[in-house]
């Protein structure tokens, strides 16, 4: 569903959003432009795609990890524009920040900071605004890389887990890599409760 998503956007020069904390006064989105797509780069959309399925696929231990993970960059290369406004509201950036507990039982949580993003030099740009956590300020000008986005059903418990990779790649979590190539250094922006439209229309949700 995805794949085919991003292949009838790219042709026919519309718009993907994903959105989550619609429920908050602040929602969050960030939005993939097709509309100055290059028809000539269709065939090259799947560079920016990929089906991750698992690492010891056929093997007596074998996890599935599946994830679908759109390269942003490579979209933009293509003549995708990326844009959003990203409302942190208590999602763990892994590698940054924790969770914040009333994120973890899914009640509301307070606002932190603002994140922008816009297409400049070839890439999805995070320009940090409206904060006080020197943390966030710490990824001004850092790179909204990709977006993954689990395909792995899973009974969650109902208690406050432990965050590991194997459950970003579930349909409970979308997650964007955020990257600080100043610093060397990579993050991952964990939502929840997020769906995925194309020109207003829902064709995936989170569980």
């Amino acid at each position: 569903m995805i794949i085919n998503a991003l292949l009838e956007a790219s042709k026919r020069g519309k718009k993907i959003a994903v959105r989550w904390n619609m429920e908050s006064p602040r929602p969050s989105q960030v939005i993939l432009d097709f509309s100055d797509f290059k028809p000539s780069a269709i065939s090259s959309i799947y560079e920016a795609l990929i089906v991750e399925d698992g690492i010891y696929r056929g093997k007596p231990f074998y996890v599935p990890v599946g994830e679908v993970r759109v390269n942003l960059e490579k979209l933009i290369a293509l003549g995708t524009k990326v844009s959003g406004r990203i409302i942190i509201q208590g999602e763990p950036i892994i590698g940054l920040k924790p969770p914040c507990e009333t994120w973890l039982m899914s009640l509301p949580c307070k606002p932190v900071g603002e994140l922008d993003i816009e297409t400049k030099a070839g890439s999805p740009v995070i320009r940090v605004k409206d904060t006080k956590l020197q943390y966030l300020r710490d990824i001004d000008n850092a790179v909204l890389g990709e977006l993954h986005i689990g395909l792995n059903p899973i009974r969650m418990p109902n208690s406050c887990g432990v965050i590991s990779p194997i459950l970003t790649r579930t349909l409970c979590f979308i997650h964007f890599w955020i990257i600080d190539r100043n610093n060397r250094l990579h993050y991952q922006l964990l939502v929840k409760n997020a769906e995925i439209l194309l020109d207003d229309k829902v064709i995936w949700r989170t569980t």
